[in-house]
């Protein structure tokens, strides 16, 4: 069982640039084994380097720069021990029923002696519609697949997840999503998440 509290903050310095900043807290048990700590944090920005207002599209680019954590917390499985990174592609596509986003990320996580535990290079690639099915309600689902290739070995798996966001009023959110995702590794494994969401829009 693993449990996380990520925190992000972030701030738009023009209409079509976000930039951000990330933490989080792990915690993670298994027989003979618990383990607790800060993750690797992270900071980046997003993009929207395209947007068509007459057909309601739009193109970001969502950079990533994930900071190493202590030899310790690698160990434990708590974060990178090396600085990491990812790039991500996200097309937004506004339809009758609310929108839909389409994302293709890349990226690298290394760690301190690759001998021991090899870097890997992740790619994955997603859809999600979103329905506004009535006043501040949103449902949402979202598929994709993902490829890990670390230490010669590649491993696939495909996940999907469904959600929903309430919005009481124009600065507040409130997410709920649900997650099945399932690998191709020997032996295979099948995970299960729950997500609860806050987004707070101040000035």
């Amino acid at each position: 069982k693993v449990r996380t509290l990520p925190v992000v903050y972030t701030r738009g310095l023009t209409d079509a640039l976000d930039v951000f900043i990330g933490a989080n807290h792990i915690s993670a048990s298994a027989p003979g084994f618990d383990v607790s700590g800060s993750g690797s944090p992270s900071f980046g920005a997003k993009w929207r380097f395209y947007d068509n207002e007459e057909s309601k599209t739009s193109f970001g680019l969502k950079p990533e720069i994930i900071l190493p954590v202590s030899s310790g917390k690698e160990n434990d499985g708590l974060g990178v021990g090396r600085t990491s990174y990812g790039l991500t592609l996200i097309l937004t596509q506004e339809v009758t029923f609310g929108a839909v986003h389409a994302n293709l990320f890349s990226g690298r996580e290394r760690f301190r002696d690759p001998a021991v535990i090899p870097d890997a290079s992740i790619t994955r690639a997603s859809i999600a519609p979103v329905w506004d099915v009535a006043e501040g309600w949103a449902l949402a689902l979202d598929v994709g697949a993902e490829t890990v290739k670390a230490g010669g070995v590649d491993t696939r798996s495909s996940f999907a997840e469904i959600g929903a966001i309430y919005s009481p009023s124009d600065d507040l959110d409130f997410a709920f999503g649900l997650i099945r995702a399932t690998d191709d590794a020997q032996p295979s494994a099948e995970t299960t998440s729950a997500t609860v969401g806050v987004t707070w829009r101040f000035k």
